[in-house]
């Protein structure tokens, strides 16, 4: 496994190590993450927003994140005030074939594209989700200057609407 590190302090673009036998292959791809929750996003369309979500840090959860199928554009943003990585931004294209993860801090937004359609998004979090805790930025917040590579076919209210992020 190489954990690379990404423009933003404490989180990773991992890339699994491997080994292979007659039997096929074995791989490890990630230390020391404790999993509460395990969740499964099924997109039907090609250019589907989620994101970008985060929690607060009373209720702190970190995300191990992996395309099984289909490919995304994954984007985080480190909105942790105080860090030395605040407001910067990273985003990856993950995909089965590069089977790259995301390892995402507590505090840091995250969202994707998606840019097939039929594709799945695996995720593994430290910390439980907490309805109704949940915060979020705008996908295209002009403080933000995210870059998405079409304009959303499919995105939820909630995440077209999240209010102006303020630094």
């Amino acid at each position: 496994m190489k954990a690379h590190p990404t423009t933003i302090e404490g989180a990773y673009l991992i890339e699994p190590g491997r080994s292979e036998d007659d039997r096929g292959w074995f791989s490890t791809e990630f230390e020391n993450i404790y999993v509460h929750q395990l969740a499964t996003a099924f997109n039907h369309t090609a250019c589907t927003l989620r994101g970008m979500h985060y929690q607060p840090v009373e209720f702190p959860q970190k995300k191990l994140v992996r395309c099984i199928a289909g490919s995304i554009l994954d984007q985080i943003v480190d909105l942790r005030v105080g860090s030395v990585t605040y407001l910067k931004k990273f985003d990856a294209i993950m995909d089965p074939n590069n089977r790259l993860l995301m390892f995402v801090p507590s505090g840091v937004a995250h969202g994707y594209m998606t840019l097939s359609p039929s594709t799945e998004v695996l995720y593994l979090m430290e910390g439980l989700y907490k309805p109704g805790m949940e915060r979020g930025v705008r996908w295209n917040d002009p403080a933000l200057k995210l870059w998405w590579p079409e304009e959303p076919i499919m995105i939820s209210d909630k995440d077209r609407n999240w209010p102006d992020f303020t630094p």
